[in-house]
């Protein structure tokens, strides 16, 4: 979702440095977005360390970061793009990095006729959502 949001919505390239814990969504994302990785607004790579992940941040073609992790993760990218862009103010490096740092479990409920069960199986499910890894549902 992050990835159609930021080539499609906001017309930026995309670069996914997939966690070391799901490496294999490498080949599902290659074929879902083959058109635009053929055109060059989308590519990926694994997380091989942070040293690699420093030197991504500070190429000077970087004007936009978006990350899956922690308040300190985004201070860390923030800190790292401050060193790639001096001239550049706190306030501007700020802007260029956007977070979701928490559960983003979105539930959609449509209006209509429920039952008690298909309610208290809604709330359920919302409840799961919530509880289950400590409600680090990530969805990008």
């Amino acid at each position: 979702i992050d990835v159609l949001d930021n080539v499609l919505r906001h017309r930026r390239p995309v670069i996914v440095k997939h966690h070391p814990l799901r490496p294999w969504l490498a080949a599902p994302y290659a074929i879902i977005l083959e058109p635009l990785a053929t055109r060059g607004y989308f590519s990926q790579c694994e997380d091989v360390s942070v040293d690699v992940t420093k030197t991504l941040l500070s190429h000077p073609a970087v004007k936009h970061v978006h990350i899956t992790g922690s308040f300190s993760t985004a201070k860390a990218v923030e800190d790292v793009l401050q060193k790639a862009n001096p001239t550049l103010s706190s306030s501007k490096v700020k802007s260029m990095v956007t977070s979701e740092l928490g559960c983003a479990t979105p539930q959609i409920i449509d209006d209509g006729d429920y039952t008690e069960l298909e309610l208290l199986h809604v709330a359920s499910m919302i409840a799961c959502g919530k509880k289950s890894n400590c409600g680090s549902n990530c969805l990008s």
